[in-house]
């Protein structure tokens, strides 16, 4: 297979991974109740699965996206560093080193938030 056959079936398969982690997470959102009773103990389940099993599908789908973004931005670096030369100039690499530690202070905040429940 020639690297754009490679590429497009990454980034198909990126978009069908971001879809249904989209749907999945409005069908958590908005499907379920909260509380409790016999309203609530009928609404755990939707489309015949347990809330619980369209929360694991939830991850799944997740670790599928962090799986296929790293080998997208692989295939796309040198596009990538060749926008940062014509943005930042001689100082592209500084530009895209705080944009990525940037990128990761969020990640761990976004991370640190989601223990605070």
């Amino acid at each position: 297979m020639k690297k754009t056959d490679v590429k497009w079936v990454v980034d198909c398969l990126i978009f069908v991974d971001f879809c249904s982690l989209l749907a999945v997470g409005l069908i958590l959102a908005f499907a379920f109740s909260e509380g409790g009773g016999p309203a609530a103990a009928a609404s755990r389940y939707f489309l015949w699965l347990h809330k619980h099993q369209w929360g694991r599908i939830h991850f799944y789908l997740a670790m599928g996206l962090v799986v296929l973004l790293p080998i997208h931005l692989s295939f796309n670096w040198t596009w990538i560093q060749n926008t940062f030369k014509g943005y930042f100039g001689e100082r592209w690499s500084k530009a895209l080193a705080v944009l990525s530690a940037a990128w990761i202070g969020v990640v761990l905040v976004g991370w640190l938030l989601s223990f605070m429940r």
